[in-house]
């Protein structure tokens, strides 16, 4: 998909598991840029992605934030 520099995904393995408040999997996307980012919600593929995982999850948790150097 146009935009991504970099994307992991993995399952939670912590030991803390009082701090996990029930999240199982993670999923990492690093962008090329700030435009990549903005526009990656409203992309077709991702709109498709997330369409799959309709019934699978029961919730998501969001966090954007820069990474400098």
């Amino acid at each position: 998909m146009p935009g991504i520099a970099y994307l992991t995904a993995g399952r939670n393995i912590t030991n803390e598991t009082e701090r996990q408040q029930g999240y199982t999997l993670a999923l990492r996307i690093t962008f090329k840029d700030q435009a990549a980012l903005e526009t990656y919600g409203s992309h077709p593929v991702h709109q498709e992605f997330v369409s799959l995982l309709d019934g699978v999850i029961d919730n998501i948790i969001v966090a954007d934030y820069p990474i400098h150097g």
